[in-house]
């Protein structure tokens, strides 16, 4: 949006096609005004309009000084890979790997579509979903069988994409009644394949579904889940970002236990389970990294530097390193969670805006960077990493 210059009617357009897409949104759904869109509009045309009251260069805007991460030579030695997706404004949110090592994609927005990429080729492949409308593909992975599910925040389903058809068929679930069609009665986020097959989606609510019968189970009714981690026992970790918690169903039992985050307002967002079983969390508001130790069910916080770290995509390496990505501030970071060292990287583009890491059998991160339209991924140099790509 920032590189573009719009007049105030371009602008109206432009939060109108947003309101439309995204109809289904907490943000641009029934909560977001006419009015709203007037003033968002008014707002935008001011800072990108043609009579801009920004400075020519950022450099010139108070306080910029501050803003300016410096980098170690450390932070050098980070090697990125990256892939354009096949069409424009695809949003591609991920990159999971299957058993074969192709990477599935999640094409949120209006796309509709999942995409298969062949790192060694490159080549890109499409597979369109039946539904009729926004679908925001927020998640796809594979599962053990060869089939991949997919999470579709904008008509409350997931969906499954069939290896011997190519096809994929949608699961609806149903809405919380008078809250048909919008986010708050019912929305599907992030999906994970556990070890009996059950497929869990974060959104709202928390979901099971059970390919067998083709029926959903629901768990903290009203709430909005964001992440969802099954664990090798079959109990399924979440967190929950406006109480403030991170909670677990046992798998054998179904019953939900919540614990709250030290750090008020912390906005808990991805998890990843650690290589030391701990559950791990990136503070998004508060900007820490959250451990939570399931024996002994206590937290403990490491602060991350910066003036706003954002914590969003985590996920560990190989070497028990726990990775994220800043959402407002640009860059990548690297905890170690044995000594707490961090080191901050540079990334090549403008807004990562990465939503999930993803590990493939090679110890590549894999991502995936919405406003730029690529997936790829990073290692450190001297480690593994070699593939096809443009660096």
């Amino acid at each position: 949006m920032a590189s573009v210059t719009r007049d105030l009617d371009g602008w109206r357009d432009r939060l109108a096609y947003m309101r439309e897409a995204m109809h289904f949104s907490i943000f641009l759904g029934p909560h977001f005004s006419d009015q709203d869109a007037e003033e968002v509009a008014s707002y935008l045309t001011s800072l990108f309009g043609p009579e801009s009251v920004l400075p020519k260069s950022a450099a010139d805007m108070p306080g910029y000084e501050k803003t300016v991460r410096p980098f170690s030579s450390e932070a050098m030695n980070i090697v990125y890979v990256e892939y354009d997706m096949p069409g424009p404004s695809r949003m591609p949110f991920s990159a999971a790997p299957d058993k074969n090592g192709y990477m599935w994609i999640p094409d949120f927005g209006v796309a509709n579509k999942i995409t298969r990429l062949d790192p060694k080729t490159g080549e890109m492949k499409d597979f369109s979903i039946p539904n009729v409308g926004t679908g925001g593909v927020h998640s796809a992975v594979p599962a053990a069988d060869g089939s991949v599910w997919i999470a579709e925040q904008g008509p409350n389903k997931i969906g499954k994409w069939d290896p011997a058809t190519q096809q994929i068929t949608e699961y609806q679930d149903a809405y919380v009644t008078g809250k048909e069609g919008i986010e708050d009665g019912g929305s599907k986020h992030t999906i994970r394949v556990d070890p009996t097959g059950k497929v869990w989606a974060s959104g709202v609510p928390l979901v099971r579904f059970d390919p067998e019968t083709g029926k959903f189970a629901r768990f903290i009714e009203g709430e909005y889940a964001y992440d969802i981690k099954p664990d090798k026992n079959g109990d399924a970790w979440f967190t929950s970002p406006f109480p403030n918690k991170i909670g677990k169903v046992d798998g054998k039992t179904m019953k939900v236990t919540q614990w709250s985050s030290p750090t008020p307002d912390s906005f808990p967002r991805r998890m990843e389970i650690g290589p030391d079983g701990m559950i791990y969390y990136g503070e998004f508001l508060g900007g820490k990294v959250g451990r939570f130790d399931p024996k002994t069910q206590t937290f403990k916080e490491f602060s991350l530097p910066g003036p706003d770290p954002s914590p969003y995509a985590v996920g560990f390496d190989a070497d028990g390193n726990f990775w994220y990505d800043s959402h407002n501030m640009d860059l990548l970071g690297r905890f170690d969670p044995r000594t707490g060292k961090i080191v901050e990287y540079p990334f090549p583009h403008p807004e990562p805006a990465m939503r999930e890491f993803f590990r493939d059998s090679q110890g590549r991160m894999w991502y995936g960077s919405a406003p730029n339209n690529k997936v790829g991924y990073f290692y450190l140099a001297g480690k593994s990493g070699a593939g096809s790509g443009s660096n």
